[in-house]
């Protein structure tokens, strides 16, 4: 192997690079939108055992284990209060 072989190994490592990077960015992206509509979904619920929805109350106790954590009150500045609602 000579160096014009490894500088055309070094131009197809870096577009494979480039690639995968480019790869990452795409599965982060559709994880947060994934989770963001699930969140949706579980908001929804929650709202609709709240008002007492017929079925509800079911779905949201199921879905309650994968959303574990309590909504985070802002203050008017903007900052969290530091206190949980449910």
């Amino acid at each position: 192997m000579d160096f014009a072989d490894a500088h055309g190994l070094w131009g197809i490592q870096n577009k494979v690079r480039h690639l995968q990077e480019t790869l990452d960015d795409t599965v982060m992206t559709a994880g947060s939108d994934a989770f963001h509509a699930a969140l949706a979904f579980y908001n929804n619920v929650r709202r609709a055992a709240k008002q007492d929805v017929p079925g509800a109350k079911a779905i949201y106790e199921d879905l309650k284990a994968r959303f574990p954590g309590g909504h985070r009150r802002r203050g008017s500045d903007g900052t969290d209060t530091g206190t949980e609602t449910e």
